[in-house]
């Protein structure tokens, strides 16, 4: 019995070697081969790299070109939109890398804002100077030159700006760039918020003027601009929403249309109905007050008509909006 299991083991023994043998030289073989793919991939790379040089092209410059070739598609498209040829389009291109040279801004971002201007019904001639004043204001703000742009664009299909006037879209952007000087929200943030609110804001009887002057009073109370926004948005409802108007009215007597029938503005509103709240004087009273008149209300628009109730910040709103109304030539200092 102990031969036969010397036998066993020695046998399973030389096999086990032989298999380790055959296992190693794959390994090895795998090994030189994958090392020598490497060395392939690394020597045309270099190669490729040395062609280049030699013809004085680095990567860097190959990925402008390729830049330049999408932008060139890009104004392309714009151009058969606007139903202009070649010239405009080759024309269009160096006034973009003009303004973009002018302020760093990004020409992408410039040729996205014309495209809007586009978008919007005007064509190359009219465009041209509303990007290159949206060129200027995002120099000095942060703000991007296509949510100016579609600021802008909502400005005037809202409120009828018409911005193939000269220095129409100039003026307009002077009044963000005062905006965000005098409160909290920067004007690369009602960028972004007044596209989200212009048409509700038209519908509450408030002109431009006073839409920016609400987003900065609001600004004092939230400081973050998404959020801001959809509070904006939902107080707004207030105004719009006839449900919301009736049990309003029922509650507080403050109407919101006057003997001719015109809609009065909704800060006009609001000033009305803290009027009669400061006049209360327990805290059960003003609960009571809120509740009545904001009955089923959501949470934003409850949380944005509390916050506008407290302190003076209507009164702020109010010299917000006169100091937007006499805004003129900031963009340009």
């Amino acid at each position: 019995m102990k031969n036969s299991v010397e036998i066993i083991l020695y046998g399973d023994s030389s096999k086990l070697e032989r298999v380790l043998g055959r296992a190693g030289r794959s390994v090895k073989t795998f090994g030189s081969t994958a090392r020598a793919e490497f060395n392939r991939i690394k020597n045309a790379a270099s190669s490729l790299e040395g062609k280049l040089a030699s013809l004085g092209i680095s990567l860097g410059a190959i990925a402008i070109i390729k830049q330049s070739a999408q932008l060139d598609q890009s104004l392309t498209r714009i151009g058969q939109t606007a139903g202009e040829g070649k010239a405009k389009v080759a024309g269009l291109r160096a006034e973009l890398w003009r303004m973009s040279a002018e302020t760093g801004e990004k020409i992408e971002n410039l040729q996205q804002g014309f495209n809007s201007a586009v978008q919007a019904g005007l064509n190359f001639k009219e465009a041209l100077p509303v990007i290159d004043a949206v060129n200027k204001a995002a120099a000095v703000s942060g703000a991007s030159a296509d949510s100016l742009t579609a600021s802008l664009t909502v400005m005037s299909s809202v409120f009828g700006f018409d911005l193939s006037k000269p220095k129409e879209a100039e003026r307009l952007l002077d009044k963000m760039r005062v905006a965000g000087k005098v409160g909290s929200a920067e004007m690369e943030h009602l960028a972004n918020e007044f596209p989200r609110i212009g048409f509700s804001a038209k519908r509450a009887g408030m002109n431009v003027d006073q839409t920016l002057g609400f987003l900065e009073t609001l600004s004092q109370a939230e400081k973050n601009s998404e959020r801001r926004a959809t509070l904006a948005a939902s107080w707004l409802r207030l105004f719009t929403t006839p449900g919301y108007m009736k049990k309003a009215t029922a509650a507080t007597g403050v109407r919101f249309f006057d003997s001719k029938g015109t809609r009065r503005d909704a800060m006009t509103v609001f000033e009305d109905i803290k009027t009669k709240y400061d006049k209360l004087k327990t805290d059960a009273q003003r609960q009571s007050f809120i509740g009545k008149f904001l009955e089923g209300a959501d949470t934003e628009t409850i949380t944005a008509s509390v916050a506008l109730l407290q302190g003076n910040f209507l009164k702020k709103g109010r010299e917000f909006t006169k100091a937007i109304e006499n805004s003129s030539g900031t963009i340009a200092k």
